[in-house]
């Protein structure tokens, strides 16, 4: 074979390769699954040129070799095959069965075909001189190129060609193959048909992607036009929407709503309200003045004289545009002439969103009615503010009253110690001064619990307890108090009516015996010298389950000013509220805040009524439920109290309180050990012999361990003595409350401090003697 025959057969294949990678690189329309079907096609393309050139080769030689059987085989397979992934590049992806027999049945085929040569002669094969023969279907793989090249026509006209000029092109390439193929079949001329075929399929591909990049050019032209319309109209939209949005947000609140350009000076009204812009501002927005001469209008029409200034000034256009730089929106408020009234108008200006274009929404509403609920706001806080300097006003009253009160006694005690010290030897005169001390220490005692009283009612700490009791007790027990002040003060205590149907109620005894003594001392203290205090309790109802009583108390003493009626009942007030004009121990101004308090938890009321110099008058009623009698007992006599011969464990922190109470108790007869802190006396009970101690009095506050978890920790030892020993707690934590949580913690009595040694002479001799018993 010569240089030009290999040259010849080799010309059309490469140049086909090389144009399809070149439409590779270049390609652009291509979707992903045609991409790869091309690459398969390239790659066919390349294998068929080395396989023709290996057949060539092999045909020159000048004996058969199996190996030109297979190189022949290979290329009327592989001919086909690219024209067949043309057609399935080409054709849909969903195809029915018989379109995929059609598709697939001829390659089947022409492998068969093609294969043929290795057991028959029949399609074509190779005598003992290698030359070609013919069999009697040699033309058989032609005709299946043929077939291929129908179907690759038929998918391009079905789907990829226009009408009128790629047509044609198709049928002049057909041609060209049918013409170039019989030549090669009929005449024997060498590489034609092939070289047409290569030809034919580059045609069809480069059709088919012109077309693809045709329509896709054309999709992307009217892409771009449609975005470009779709872009005009979203912003149209956007604006359309946007002075929608802006005007229903001002129309709910603002009755009248203007469209302004501050640089064209253009206005344009989108709701009115003559009412707030006249009928010659509606007519000049008709008429579509310019900005300058409405606002000239309105001013002159509208605007107060005062104001009309200043609203030129703050609507000028450049200097909104100014201050729409900083923030969207801005809103003032002025004053306009409304008949013979004044009104005040707001006046809201919100920016578009194109800022540089000087457009504006501008919203007016009359707003009187907002003003005077400032106004009423404003002197809410005013009056709330007057209150609170009152109050404190009144709780700096209350720290000069308390330093006055708490120093007096405390400068009489002091004193009285300093005489006695002088006199120790005159044993009357340092006996009277203790009576004078332990009065002024009651005192003090009670300033102190009055305002520890109303600060727990203040947080609602203080709890009233339900428990059955004896009215008649009670009354007895405030009477016998009271006897004893009210005599030392020269006057009388008188009893009036006495209604009592129902003795026994449910209701907080400590509570109510201290609604009346503050109520019988304030009565006592304001009093004349001579005068009289009366008493009557009367039922207003009862039945089986409630019962209701009303108390009046009056006095003949000097009464009290209408002016201080009214705050009566507020803490740190009284009558003649300053220290210069207080004398003795007049307490703390907190004694009718305390009931008035109390008798409010109780659900009961409290009134009261006076005169300036003739006296006072309290009214008290307060709802009980009915609690049964209780049965008739013997009552058991008992020995006097003594605890003479007990061990007593003393604990305190304090070293004073400590030598006090340890002093006291020798005096009677016990025997008293000491700890200083809850830890400590936790050890020394433990280090004991069961049943050394027999009660333990225990602080609360202490370090190292308070008195609630010392008791636990005694409660909780493995001995015989330590879940019955008395414990009884001893603090300066005086209310029910505090009474309750040492109650809880295992505690079996408790005493407030300053200690009374009687009552816890009696405390411990009762928690003992109860001991012995239940064992």
């Amino acid at each position: 074979m010569g240089l030009d025959q290999i040259w010849l057969s080799n010309l059309a294949p490469i140049f086909d390769i090389c144009f399809l990678f070149l439409l590779n690189m270049r390609n652009r329309v291509l979707d992903k699954r045609s991409r790869w079907i091309f690459y398969a096609i390239l790659a066919s393309e390349a294998f068929e040129l080395c396989i023709a050139n290996v057949e060539i080769w092999l045909g020159s030689l000048e004996y058969h070799t199996v190996w030109r059987d297979l190189c022949s085989a290979t290329g009327y397979i592989v001919r086909p095959l690219i024209l067949m992934l043309f057609v399935l590049m080409l054709a849909p992806k969903k195809r029915t069965k018989l379109q995929n027999c059609l598709l697939y049945l001829p390659m089947a085929l022409d492998v068969l075909a093609a294969v043929s040569v290795f057991f028959t002669g029949i399609v074509y094969s190779y005598d003992a001189s290698n030359t070609f023969v013919r069999g009697p279907l040699g033309l058989f793989p032609i005709f299946i190129v043929v077939v291929y090249m129908i179907m690759l026509v038929a998918v391009v006209g079905r789907r990829e060609m226009h009408p009128h000029f790629d047509f044609g092109l198709t049928v002049l390439a057909v041609l060209y193959m049918a013409i170039s193929m019989g030549a090669e079949t009929l005449f024997n001329v060498t590489n034609v048909g092939r070289t047409a075929m290569v030809y034919s399929t580059m045609f069809y591909f480069y059709l088919y992607q012109t077309s693809v990049l045709r329509r896709t050019l054309h999709a992307e032209q009217e892409n771009a036009s449609l975005k470009k319309a779709l872009f005009e109209v979203d912003k149209a939209r956007r604006e359309l929407l946007q002075s929608k949005s802006v005007t229903q947000a001002l129309g709910e609140d603002y009755l009248s709503i203007l469209l302004i350009n501050l640089k064209t000076g253009s206005v344009s009204p989108v709701k009115l309200e003559e009412s707030y812009l006249g009928a010659d501002i509606a007519q000049a927005l008709e008429q579509k003045l310019p900005l300058s001469q409405i606002m000239e209008l309105y001013v002159e029409s509208f605007i107060v004289d005062d104001e009309r200034e200043d609203f030129l000034r703050e609507f000028d256009p450049a200097k909104v545009l100014e201050q729409l730089q900083n923030a969207q929106s801005f809103t003032k408020r002025f004053h306009f002439n409304s008949g013979e009234a004044t009104s005040a108008v707001e006046i809201h200006v919100m920016s578009l969103e194109e800022n540089g274009e000087g457009g504006v929404v501008v919203g007016l509403r009359n707003v009187d009615e907002l003003e005077r609920e400032e106004r009423r706001r404003m002197e809410t806080l005013l009056a709330a503010k007057r209150e609170a300097d009152r109050a404190n006003a009144a709780k700096s009253n209350f720290l000069s009253r308390m330093s006055h009160d708490i120093r007096t006694p405390l400068n009489g005690i002091i004193g009285l110690l300093e005489i006695n010290k002088a006199h120790a030897d005159d044993t009357e005169l340092v006996a009277e001064n203790q009576g004078k001390m332990r009065v002024a220490a009651e005192h003090l005692l009670s300033l102190i619990n009055d305002v520890l009283e109303m600060s727990k009612l203040e947080d609602d700490k203080i709890e009233l307890t339900c428990e059955p009791c004896d009215l008649n007790d009670i009354s007895l027990t405030i009477s016998t108090i009271m006897k004893t002040k009210v005599s030392q003060e020269g006057q009388t205590l008188k009893r009036g009516k006495l209604e009592i149907p129902v003795r026994y109620v449910y209701t907080s005894p400590l509570h109510l015996r201290q609604i009346f003594l503050n109520i019988y001392s304030n009565c006592v203290k304001y009093n004349k010298p001579g005068g009289s205090i009366t008493t009557s309790t009367e039922c207003l109802y009862h039945d089986a389950k409630r019962v209701s009583y009303r108390w009046t108390i009056s006095d003949t003493g000097i009464g009290m000013s209408p002016e201080y009626l009214e705050r009566i009942f507020e803490p740190f007030t009284q009558e003649g509220d300053t220290v210069s004009v207080r004398t003795g121990y007049q307490g703390t101004g907190l004694g009718m805040s305390i009931v008035k308090k109390i008798v409010d938890r109780m659900g009961g009321t409290i009134e009261v009524s006076s005169v300036k110099g003739e006296g006072s008058t309290f009214v008290v009623a307060i709802p009980f439920e009915v609690a049964p009698a209780p049965e008739p007992c013997e009552l058991a006599s008992s020995e006097a109290a003594s605890i003479e011969g007990l061990s007593i464990l003393l604990v305190d922190d304090n070293e004073l309180n400590i030598e006090i109470a340890k002093t006291l108790m020798e005096y009677a007869g016990a025997m008293v050990a000491t700890a200083k802190d809850g830890l400590a006396a936790v050890q020394l009970f433990e280090e004991s012999k069961p049943g050394q101690f027999d009660a333990v009095l225990m602080d609360v506050m202490m370090p190292e361990m308070n008195g609630f978890d010392a008791t636990r920790a005694i409660r909780s030892l493995d001995r015989e003595d330590a879940a019955s020993v008395p414990i009884i707690v001893t603090t300066a934590n005086a209310f029910t409350e505090d009474a309750q949580k040492c109650f809880d913690a295992g505690m079996d009595a408790h005493l407030a401090k300053p200690l009374d040694i009687a009552k816890l002479i009696e405390t411990v001799s009762t928690c003992v003697t109860e001991r012995r018993a239940s064992k």
